[in-house]
């Protein structure tokens, strides 16, 4: 508790601790009135009531303040509001305050206890400071001394003080059991790794043998942050969450599509975690009320990663998300996404058109960014002007110009790609085609001699065709410009270290058989240290591509159900996601409960005649409108053929073709 002396005189040349007690008046204007003298012009104590303090006081030397708050005789705020009125200094309130882990680094923790102050922020060459005797001149200049910083000091209460001296500066005992936890757990404990943080321009290293030292000289939560944003980067997480429960702090990393739970940070740590990360991240660490974006640029071995940061207020505390992007994209090609031949030489075919429109479709993170620049990268060369406008820019292209979507300055994506069509661009590609704006603008730039590559939000490619129209797209730019529909899913991949084999139930095998699936007998991951024990590490796509030629062109905008435009698109050699599913999960590349949540089960009760294009039941053997042969399936195994098989590759008897 600030406090008084109400003894008698000043002596200059007593030292620190006797000073410490020596103060006795507060300054209002020119004159110095005494505590006691303050309190009772205000009516807040009286005379006798005064006098057996004083007595207490010279008895005890304790402080003039804490004895007439610990007796009853005022009211804490009282006392706090007297001495701010007085000395205009603002009170602040420790439980309400956001202390910086960067403030706190700049006082020792000797210093705090003995001048009973707490650093809680830092602000370019001024350090904030919450002291129980912000007008002891003597104090405020040993400090200045000690921070090498300008002293800005607040009025707090002492008890205040010195649970929150113990809190934060305590912490470091319990942070370092959690770093070194996690320098175990994530292997990290060999050489030191540094995480350089572009925007404080600092390396900063961690790690129980970093050479320099310097990890231990970091402060606490400077440390704790930086090893999570490690450990995530490290075992390739997309996501970085944490969450603010009622007693602690839950961090979750994103990794192959799914949550996982990493860690449980004290409660009490909760407000120093989240202000660092929005501390690095730009964003105001006071607005805790109302969400916020950031963005954090850092070099790790050697990377350049960009991670955007989400804030959201929560029941407990504000939600921190980061997203990590890589600046620099991996070399992939589309073999490694999981497409197969087939549908390569299709998209390939579409790709290498001088004009028209490719849309790539998906839920959120599945893929569809990555597809898109992967084929950017397959047409790359001099002699080509790539343009892209994205939202954000997640990977750096070499040889390819770049947008940024500035919506706060006019640039969204319509007006980024009008500029562009004055750019004389040859490939486009958009990032999301979100309003009809946008999409009126590239599918006309589809038909003036510029190839299109954009995303959509669909489940499918025959929604996609419907969507289009509910934008408010005309049916003749649909039917001249979209050359093909790829819909994709990610799923995770059967971890090769602990891959084994696997029976599937007879009638789940059955159910699946129609759609390419070639036996019962599949595989799992078991579960080992290489994928956790989840039996999963990385993921591959799921792809269904619908190109749009032929009959499918003439009938794409002529009011045929979704169903019907799939249908006729898988009777021109379309592969539904579930069938390309199967394949991979017969060549042992992912699991079957993987597929089953990502790919929805089509009906398979019609099919299109090869002859006339209508759609009979899949009963029936003959089409009953022109006569023509229905293949069902192999007349030696029984199992389900496509319509262009030659020969069945379930036990090689040939297939026979019958006229109608």
């Amino acid at each position: 508790m600030f406090s008084t002396y109400e003894g008698k005189g000043k002596d200059k040349d007593k030292s620190m601790a006797e000073r410490e007690g020596a103060t006795d008046k507060v300054e209002t204007g020119k004159a110095k009135k005494r505590l006691g003298q303050l309190l009772e012009e205000g009516g807040w104590i009286k005379a006798p009531d005064l006098e057996r303090a004083l007595v207490a006081q010279r008895g005890t030397g304790q402080r003039l303040g804490e004895i007439l708050v610990e007796n009853g005789m005022i009211g804490e705020g009282i006392l706090l509001e007297t001495l701010s009125r007085s000395m205009s200094l603002m009170v602040v309130d420790l439980a309400k305050v956001c202390v910086e882990p960067e403030g706190l680094a700049s006082l020792p923790y000797e210093a705090a206890r003995k001048y009973r102050c707490l650093p809680m922020r830092k602000e370019d060459r001024i350090l904030h400071l919450a002291m129980v005797d912000p007008c002891n001149a003597d104090f405020l200049q040993d400090l200045s001394f000690v921070t090498g910083l300008r002293i800005r000091p607040y009025l707090c209460s002492a008890r205040e003080i010195d649970v929150a001296i113990e809190q934060y500066y305590g912490m470091e005992k319990a942070v370092d059991e959690l770093v070194e936890r996690i320098v175990e757990e994530a292997h990290l404990e060999g050489a030191a790794i540094s995480l350089e943080c572009a925007e404080e321009g600092v390396g900063e290293r961690v790690g129980k043998k970093a050479e320099d030292g310097q990890g231990t000289s970091m402060a606490p939560i400077v440390r704790l942050v930086n090893l999570i944003l490690i450990e995530a980067i490290k075992k390739e997480a997309s996501d970085i969450h944490f969450e603010p429960a009622k007693g602690y702090l839950r961090v979750r990393f994103r990794m192959d599509g799914h949550l996982r739970k990493r860690m449980q940070i004290p409660k009490y740590l909760q407000g120093s975690v989240v202000s660092r990360v929005k501390v690095m991240a730009r964003m105001d660490i006071a607005n805790k009320r109302t969400p916020q974006d950031g963005a954090i640029r850092v070099r790790l071995v050697g990377r350049d990663l960009d991670l955007r940061v989400s804030s959201l207020p929560a029941n407990y505390g504000e939600k921190i998300v980061l997203r990590i992007l890589t600046q620099t994209a991996r070399n992939t090609d589309l073999e490694s996404l999981g497409m197969g031949e087939a549908e390569r030489l299709k998209i390939e075919a579409c790709y290498k058109r001088s004009q028209g429109m490719i849309l790539v479709t998906g839920p959120t993170g599945s893929g569809k960014s990555t597809t898109l620049h992967t084929i950017l990268k397959l047409l790359r060369s001099e002699s080509t002007n790539i343009v892209t406008v994205e939202d954000p820019i997640e990977y750096d292209l070499e040889g390819i110009n770049q947008v940024q979507v500035q919506k706060e300055v006019g640039m969204d994506f319509s007006s980024c790609l009008r500029a562009i069509l004055r750019q004389d661009p040859d490939v486009i590609m958009v990032g999301e085609i979100r309003d009809q704006e946008t999409a009126e603008v590239a599918f006309r730039a589809s038909l003036t001699g510029h190839l299109v590559l954009s995303t959509l939000h669909t489940q499918d490619t025959a929604s996609t065709i419907t969507r289009l129209i509910d934008i408010g797209i005309k049916e003749y730019l649909i039917r001249s410009s979209l050359l093909a529909v790829v819909a994709q899913r990610l799923v995770r991949k059967i971890c090769p270290d602990c891959r084994e084999g696997n029976a599937l139930d007879r009638s789940l095998f059955e159910s699946m058989q129609p759609y390419g699936l070639r036996s019962p007998d599949v595989y799992r991951g078991k579960g080992c240290p290489s994928c956790e024990y989840t039996g999963f590490r990385g993921r591959v796509g799921l792809f269904e591509m619908m190109v749009v030629e032929g009959s499918l062109r003439e009938r794409i905008t002529s009011g045929m159900s979704e169903t019907d435009m799939r249908e006729l698109a898988r009777s021109q050699g379309m592969q539904i996601l579930l069938e390309d599913g199967m394949e991979k999960v017969s060549q042992g590349c992912t699991a079957m409960e993987e597929v089953l949540s990502v790919a929805k089960i089509e009906s398979l009760h019609q099919k299109a005649c090869l002859r006339c294009e209508r759609f009979v039941e899949s009963i029936h053997r003959f089409c009953p409108y022109c006569g023509q042969y229905l293949i069902q399936g192999c007349s030696a195994c029984g199992a389900h053929l496509k319509t262009d098989w030659k020969v069945c590759p379930f036990c090689s008897k040939e297939v026979q073709m019958h006229a109608g």
